[in-house]
């Protein structure tokens, strides 16, 4: 049996309390600092008050349901013999008879002070609010949960040991066989080792992200037909292509003369697999360059100077109007038309 006392000493509450440990009805007046009525508040009834409680424990035997009186932790032992339990059942209940005395009333308060009071997380200072008239078995309740959190533990380093051995205590292993078997066969529900989730959250993540995936890899295949088919857009799909690095570097290597190039309107280009591409020898250090003289693709002359349409002879023509991303419109430029040279198709090292 354990004894609990309260003393509530100057704990003052906002309306009457009823409950039989934590009764306050007594009224009391505190006056106003300046100007409003007075602030009415309620002191306890008794300066201490007292509530015991009595821990009881009983064993039963579920295969043919008999059960021990309920007594305290120091008799129940004595009635094992009436309950016909196996060698198994009979080392599990001596596994949980040392650790009854650790599981009381007594053991859940002991230590803790106001804090093993749940109505203390509803105190601020001296003043509390109302508590309901049965508080006191919302604490009786609370210790009670105490010592079977407790019992949990403790039913769990059985197998595990204990997380830290202290000054001159000591561990020991099971003694037999049944005791072993205890540490091999336990099973306890881990808090963490699951975790809920909504199935219908997570199809639809999967099916959604699916698409958006699958809709972006074949995005621009199926835009670049559409406008190849309507014959809509193609300036701009071309840009589009050619800024690819892939396609800036067919660019650099083939008006360079080098290599023989497919593809040119692709996302990936192809060169003809004879052929070799790369920086040529006796290139300047300073500013290295991939055509060199004498080889490669000859420029364009471009004429930035406008023409009269009468002096333009059968060589010369004109762009088409360029027009960038943008939907803007560049300027005209005469271009001197030439014949093409014969590529050259890579350097030899």
């Amino acid at each position: 049996m354990s004894v609990f006392f309260l003393a509530q000493n100057a704990i003052s509450y906002d309306t009457p309390v009823s409950d039989p440990f934590f009764g306050a009805n007594i009224e009391q007046s505190i006056p106003a600092v300046e100007t409003g009525p007075n602030t009415t508040t309620y002191t306890t009834d008794k300066y201490v008050t007292a509530l015991g409680c009595v821990d009881q424990h009983q064993f039963c035997n579920p295969s043919t349901d008999q059960c021990t009186p309920l007594t305290g932790c120091n008799l129940v032992n004595k009635s094992f013999n009436s309950l016909n339990l196996n060698p198994r059942q009979f080392a599990t209940a001596w596994r949980l008879v040392p650790q009854l005395i650790f599981i009381n009333m007594y053991a859940s308060v002991n230590g803790r002070g106001s804090n093993a009071l749940r109505a203390s997380e509803t105190l601020s200072e001296l003043e509390q609010v109302g508590l309901p008239d049965n508080q006191w078995q919302i604490e009786v309740d609370s210790w009670m949960a105490v010592g079977m959190a407790k019992l949990q533990q403790l039913v769990v380093q059985y197998a595990t040991g204990p997380p830290s051995v202290v000054g001159d205590s000591f561990t020991l292993k099971p003694g037999d066989a049944d005791w072993q078997a205890m540490c091999d066969a336990q099973k306890v529900r881990s808090s963490n080792g699951t975790t809920s989730f909504s199935m219908l959250g997570v199809s639809i993540i999967l099916v959604l992200g699916t698409f958006l995936i699958l809709f972006n890899l074949i995005l621009d295949t199926v835009v670049g037909l559409i406008q190849r088919k309507l014959d809509w857009g193609d300036h701009k799909r071309l840009q589009w292509v050619i800024d690819e690095k892939l396609q800036l570097q067919r660019l650099a290597y083939e008006e360079a003369g080098q290599g023989t190039w497919t593809g040119g309107a692709n996302a990936v280009p192809v060169m003809m697999m004879e052929d070799r591409i790369g920086i040529p020898r006796n290139v300047d250090k300073m500013h290295p360059k991939l055509r060199v003289s004498g080889h490669g693709r000859p420029e364009s002359h471009i004429s930035l100077q406008s023409q009269p349409q009468s002096d333009m002879s059968l060589r010369q023509s004109r762009i088409p109007e360029a027009e960038n991303l943008m939907g803007v419109k560049g300027a005209r430029y005469d271009v001197q038309s030439v014949e093409p040279a014969v590529g050259y198709h890579g350097y030899q090292y």
